[in-house]
């Protein structure tokens, strides 16, 4: 039982990590992995955001 909960956070842990890809794929794109602080503190936003949601999938 125990393992078989363990494979399911995995498996979210997955799911959502292709989202996170797809997500910071078009942040960047969008920035232009710019040096500017706007580019900056919008990247930081965006890694808090998506660190929240998965901690919310895998938890609750």
């Amino acid at each position: 039982m125990f393992l078989f909960i363990i494979e399911l956070y995995i498996v979210k842990v997955y799911v959502i990590h292709i989202d996170l890809l797809k997500a910071f794929v078009k942040i960047y794109y969008y920035v232009g992995l710019s040096n500017n602080k706007y580019g900056q503190y919008l990247k930081s936003k965006t890694i808090e955001y998506f660190i929240n949601i998965l901690i919310d999938k895998i938890f609750i």
